[in-house]
């Protein structure tokens, strides 16, 4: 179904379905606070985070896959908090 309609209405779908509570959720418990390299490019030494955050940084944008595959992993497993990141 999300492939006919598209991810982006199927996800505001979904809020609507599920409701207010569901941004807040937090099923890890990450509460760490966002790292500098979030913020900055120069701040990692990794080329592929890096590039990334250059192109946010420069377009205020980048294409969803090295979003989820890249920034959403590391905030992952550095335990950052979701509405945070």
């Amino acid at each position: 179904m999300r492939q006919i309609i598209g991810w982006r209405e199927y996800i505001n779908g979904m809020y609507w379905f599920l409701g207010a509570y569901y941004q807040e959720l937090n099923s890890l418990n990450a509460e760490r606070k966002m790292l500098p390299l979030f913020h900055d490019s120069s701040k990692t030494k990794m080329n592929c985070v890096s590039k990334v955050v250059e192109q946010v940084e420069t377009r205020a944008w980048t294409h969803h896959i090295p979003r989820l595959m890249i920034l959403s992993n590391l905030a992952l497993v550095t335990g950052t908090n979701p509405q945070e990141f």
